[in-house]
């Protein structure tokens, strides 16, 4: 059957073909509810629909519609690594933790045969109180710990190798593959550039360790095909970044959405990402990172995993040092194409990134 690509598509007659057999309720004309912000590989859309059963309180007062980006490189890139097909299966696979992790329940998906094309129908997480988190803001403690929980919880479900084989079509080309091989193409070309625009904020540790990191073989070590890391490999969403979450007002619930960018590696690498690029750099303490840190180890212990301390401590190290190549390396060319307006917003991002991040670092003395 084909869909529509955009709002302008989307008829009354397309919204009952599809959702009158699990709404169990006809819909008779709809309206565009309050925007939302379009992300950088998809359009969303808030749907307000008028249903011809006006009386049953359990229909959806509303609901989110997601398409494929209107960009045509980033559509290009995101049908390369298989992002829209790996976001409508991973919510298959996710579907026995939904109440557990507070995801969308999923009303209808589609994609095209040559997977640049596709559209989710979900719940809108707003209805039970969740709002996106602002990308451009910081985050204090209290939310951080309620996401590094999160993050815990979400990959002890596929933590190690017997959990794994449920994802294994994951491992086909992903952004983390694309990544490796972006960063270890760049980040030697970029790393003067990075510490010459970062000087002011640069110590000297930090300064030698950047120039003398070797970026293969700091791969190598993180490497989730060798043997040494098997145990230690699960399920990780890839763009942990604020726009991703959302959370109710007491910052005590919240959920992930947007999950293009899936892959297999080190738990740590969602993790770690995240607290750097989040962290109010001018009030955390090297001791709310020790604390953040713990609090993801424990909770993977609590949960029966088995994780060598000495290990960790070794990964988390590692991973620190991977995660500031990345973004040493990144740049909104290569990640937002020729869109100038969202070019700049993810310049932004980018710059904001590095300055937290290497707060991040320098704080752990790594």
């Amino acid at each position: 059957m084909s869909f529509p690509s955009n709002f302008s598509e989307i008829t009354v007659e397309y919204l009952n073909k599809v959702l009158e057999p699990i709404f169990n309720s006809k819909i008779i004309s709809f309206t565009q509810g309050s925007p939302i912000e379009p992300g950088f590989t998809g359009e969303i859309i808030r749907i307000i629909p008028e249903y011809e059963n006006k009386s049953e309180n359990n229909l959806p007062k509303c609901f989110i519609i997601k398409f494929q980006t209107s960009n045509k490189g980033i559509n290009k890139f995101m049908t390369k690594i298989k992002g829209y097909e790996k976001e409508q299966k991973i919510y298959e696979i996710l579907k026995p933790y939904e109440k557990e992790l507070n995801l969308p329940k999923i009303y209808y998906t589609n994609i095209n045969e040559e997977g640049n094309k596709y559209i989710i129908i979900m719940e809108d997480l707003k209805e039970r109180g969740l709002y996106n988190i602002n990308r451009d803001k910081f985050l204090d403690l209290k939310i951080l710990k309620l996401i590094v929980e999160y993050f815990a919880l979400l990959q002890s479900h596929f933590w190690g190798p017997d959990n794994l084989k449920k994802i294994e079509w994951i491992k086909d080309y992903n952004f983390a593959s694309y990544m490796k091989e972006f960063t270890a193409q760049n980040f030697d070309k970029k790393k003067l550039f990075f510490i010459n625009n970062n000087k002011a904020l640069l110590n000297d540790n930090l300064i030698n360790e950047i120039k003398n990191i070797k970026i293969n073989e700091l791969y190598e070590k993180i490497d989730p095909d060798s043997e040494k890391n098997k145990n230690r490999i699960t399920l990780l969403h890839g763009d942990p970044q604020q726009g991703n979450l959302m959370a109710n007002e007491e910052k005590n619930i919240m959920a992930m959405i947007d999950w293009q960018y899936i892959n297999i590696g080190l738990g740590l690498k969602d993790v770690i990402l995240f607290i750097g690029i989040s962290l109010d750099e001018n009030s955390i303490k090297k001791e709310d990172i020790i604390d953040l840190k713990n609090l993801y180890y424990n909770i993977l212990v609590n949960k029966g995993i088995q994780y060598d301390k000495k290990a960790f401590e070794e990964d988390w190290k590692n991973i620190c040092l991977i995660s500031l190549c990345n973004i040493v390396s990144a740049s909104a060319e290569e990640n937002i194409g020729d869109d100038e307006e969202k070019k700049k917003k993810y310049g932004e991002h980018i710059m904001r990134s590095e300055k937290r991040f290497i707060t991040f670092i320098q704080l752990q003395n790594l």
